[in-house]
């Protein structure tokens, strides 16, 4: 009867990082179609950046980067060591992130790069808001999290569950690299 659960739980274990690890492949189409898109119209831009372009902040972003690299490193700690704090930690980061971003947001505003002024600002604010979203969609994830640690009583339940948070978890962070990479240093 034990083995049965035990297969049962492994079942359930490997659909589970199946689906995430699909789900972090459709993520990655859409955000290689942005990329693509970037590299298309930046590539076919007379020059770089625009000719009527003020300066893109650079330390709000570089910030940003910092923060939601520290949420990954707590994280990993938390899967590593199984404290609730090393996870409150990546939830507190998480939220930091997103307010870093509505900064950024308003500051790009201020500045006069808004979504009407062309494809330029329009794409900065496509990339950024779809992030954010997946960011918010996360830190959902990351709450359900918490609450699942402190009621899971089965450890290869509990360990597939923080896995797969995990791992979306770290999908996003990479994806952010790689956007403050392409948008705010090249």
């Amino acid at each position: 009867m034990e083995q049965t659960k035990a297969n049962q739980y492994s079942f359930q274990a490997s659909q589970a990082s199946l689906a995430v690890t699909f789900l972090i492949i459709t993520f990655t189409m859409l955000f290689a179609t942005l990329f693509l898109g970037y590299a298309i119209f930046r590539s076919n831009a007379p020059m770089w950046p625009p000719y009527n372009e003020n300066e893109i902040p650079k330390w709000g972003p570089l910030l940003s980067t910092v923060v939601i690299a520290l949420s990954s490193l707590t994280f990993i700690l938390f899967q590593k060591l199984r404290q609730q704090i090393y996870l409150s930690l990546t939830l507190v980061f998480g939220l930091f992130f997103l307010f870093l971003q509505y900064k950024l947001w308003m500051e790009l505003t201020y500045l006069g790069y808004t979504v009407d002024k062309g494809v330029y600002p329009s794409m900065l604010f496509a990339f950024m808001v779809i992030h954010a979203a997946h960011i918010v969609v996360a830190i959902g994830a990351l709450i359900w999290l918490m609450f699942q640690v402190k009621s899971e009583n089965i450890l290869v339940k509990l360990t597939m569950k923080i896995n797969n948070v995990g791992k979306f978890w770290h999908f996003l962070g990479i994806i952010w690299v790689i956007m403050y990479l392409i948008l705010f240093i090249v």
